[in-house]
Parts: C-alpha cells; sequence; structure tokens
C-alpha cells in the first residue's frame, strides 16, 4: 500500500498469472506439511547457532524427499520437473523458515544443469551426495565485463564475494575473464581459500572464495558463449 500509483499500476501490467495444476498444487500443500512438522522452534534455536546453519538430519530428509534435484533432469537422479514446481518449492522453503543452505544447493544444481545438462555432478547434488555453490559477483563488480578474476589455462585466479555456504561446497560454479571472453568453469572448493562475511544471522553463510592459480575441474562452455549463459542462469 506504500507503493506510488505510478510503480503499482507498473507492477501490475508485468503481474503474471500461473495457475498450477493439481500436481503442482499438491507440492507447496505437502512442503508446507512437512514444515509445519519438522522447522520447530528448537530447530531454529539450533540451526542458529551452527556457522552452518543446518543440520545432517534435516540435509538428508529433504534429500530423501528428492527437493534438492526437482528441476534436475531424470536421466541425473532428478525429477525432471519445470521451474515453476522449482519456484513452488523455494517459495514454501521460505514460507516455512527452511534453512538457506537448502536454496542455495537448489540454484547451484539448477545453473549447472542449464550450463551442462549431462554433467556427471548432478547425480550426487539430486541425492545430496555433493553440494555447489554460485561463485559469480565480486566485491566491486556484478557484470562480466568487469570480472577481474581470471582463467588462465585451466587455472583460475582471482576473488568472488557474497557467495553463499561456501563452507558447505564441493563445487563452485565460477565466471571468470579470459582473452575471448567470459568462461564458466567448474572449480573443486579443496585448495581454495574461503573468507567468511558477516550477515545478519549466522544462517546468511556468505564468505569471500580465493582461487590462486587454483585448477578447475573443467569448463562447462566456451568463452564466447559464457556471458549468454550466464545471463540465462541468471534469469532463471
Amino acid at each position: 500500500k506504500h507503493f506510488s500509483p505510478l510503480v503499482a499500476r507498473s507492477l501490475e501490467e508485468r503481474r503474471m498469472d500461473l495457475p498450477l495444476t493439481p500436481d503442482q498444487q499438491e507440492l507447496p500443500d505437502s512442503i508446507r506439511r512437512f514444515t509445519a512438522e519438522q522447522v520447530t522452534q528448537e530447530r531454529l534455536a539450533e540451526w542458529e547457532r551452527r556457522p552452518e546453519g543446518i543440520d545432517e538430519g534435516f540435509w538428508r530428509s529433504i534429500a530423501d524427499l528428492r527437493w534438492l534435484g526437482l528441476g534436475l533432469p531424470a536421466s541425473a537422479g532428478g525429477s525432471g520437473l519445470g521451474l515453476v514446481d522449482v519456484a513452488c518449492l523455494l517459495s514454501e522453503c521460505g514460507r516455512g523458515l527452511v534453512p538457506l543452505a537448502v536454496s542455495t544447493a537448489v540454484r547451484g544444481a539448477d545453473a549447472l544443469a542449464v550450463a551442462d545438462a549431462d554433467a556427471a555432478e548432478l547425480a550426487k547434488l539430486a541425492s545430496g551426495a555433493k553440494r555447489i555453490s554460485l561463485a559469480i559477483e565480486e566485491e566491486r563488480a556484478t557484470e562480466p565485463s568487469a570480472f577481474t578474476s581470471r582463467l588462465a589455462g585451466d587455472k583460475l585466479s582471482g576473488e568472488k564475494w557474497y557467495v553463499q555456504h561456501a563452507t558447505l561446497a564441493d563445487f563452485f560454479l565460477v565466471a571468470a575473464r579470459e582473452s575471448n571472453g567470459i568462461a564458466l568453469v567448474l572449480v573443486p572448493s579443496s585448495g581454495v581459500e574461503i573468507r567468511p562475511l558477516r550477515g545478519f544471522t549466522s544462517g546468511d553463510g556468505q564468505s569471500t572464495v580465493v582461487f590462486k592459480n587454483a585448477p578447475i575441474a573443467r569448463r562447462l562452455c566456451a568463452a564466447a558463449q559464457g556471458e549468454a549463459l550466464l545471463s540465462r542462469i541468471r534469469r532463471r
């Protein structure tokens, strides 16, 4: 009610109605029932005391419910559902006070699937055995043209800021510059330096990740395709 009439009209013009199918409606209903039962005041207090903001028992529970692979290809052990289904999941996670580590994992896995739908790592991300975080923004740069992180051959150097739950990640999906464009690469978390940033709560889990000539696992696209692919990931 505090929006100006101009802003309110603009929002109304852009509003989209996305009616849910019966199956899609069942998904948020089931998530809401689960969170009402599992996300108790006692558990919230425990998570607040943990640097990672989540406990292993809850992580295994949501992995068994196949939340982590909801939008991933069925060929990779996911459920093969669409973006609306993933949006329903994340919306209910927010409503139910599910730890942000879950949405970080879902977003990271989705981004990897966009970059490489046949990635071997997707199966372990879907099962919860491995985790991935996006390492895109820098301290003074959000646009690719201003990135200072650089890829030289198969070695990465630079810093990525505001990386969510870096201490939990087994891999990072990183955007870095090279001579002919933006490279998107998969980087193991071993051998990188992680500097936690102070957030509003311990569950924010933001860090600076420092890559010092860090070896990459592999490229996810040709450099000439990197900026367009990054734009697609961000739009999702």
